[in-house]
């Protein structure tokens, strides 16, 4: 996956953020069937309005470190940037392949759970039984095994003390 077009992705957002907001960590315990407990401050609980869209995503240089979790409005929009890639280019069209391969939809289920996809859960090491962290980002959410989720964090930190920077 090409970086700089990843990078391209992940800038500000051209609109206001959209309800619901994913805010703060959480950790759970995977049931057997690869079902997660979704916190309940996040308002996400079926049929309606619960579609959810999965992709594997990386962090730093290292492919498949987590899966990102994102509604409709933030799955839109992700695509509409994904569209604006320019068509032909080559790291465009690596990043369009990847992410639609490395894909999935799913639904919240009436009691808040989502169930991870055996493929996917195997790619970032959540397993059943095991602990995940649910990390919110304002917009959409990550679930990660929670090992590695703790070995990212002194990195995550270190940028992002220089990044806020550019915020203010």
């Amino acid at each position: 996956m090409c970086c700089v077009a990843l990078d391209a992705l992940c800038g500000m957002p051209d609109q206001p953020l959209k309800s619901p907001r994913f805010l703060s960590a959480f950790r759970h315990k995977v049931d057997l069937k690869r079902r997660v407990q979704l916190p309940a401050e996040w308002g996400l609980r079926g049929p309606a309005g619960a579609d959810l869209t999965l992709l594997l995503w990386p962090h730093n240089d290292r492919l498949d470190s987590c899966l990102m979790v994102m509604p409709p409005a933030a799955a839109d929009d992700f695509m509409a940037r994904l569209s604006a890639l320019p068509v032909g280019a080559s790291d465009g069209e690596a990043i369009k392949v990847d992410m639609a391969a490395n894909a999935a939809s799913l639904s919240v289920d009436s009691v808040g759970r989502i169930a991870i996809p055996d493929w996917m859960a195997e790619r970032v090491g959540i397993v059943a039984g095991g602990d995940v962290v649910l990390n919110g980002v304002w917009d959409r959410f990550q679930l990660w095994n929670a090992a590695s989720y703790d070995e990212t964090r002194p990195a995550v930190r270190a940028v992002a003390t220089t990044a806020f920077r550019k915020l203010t």
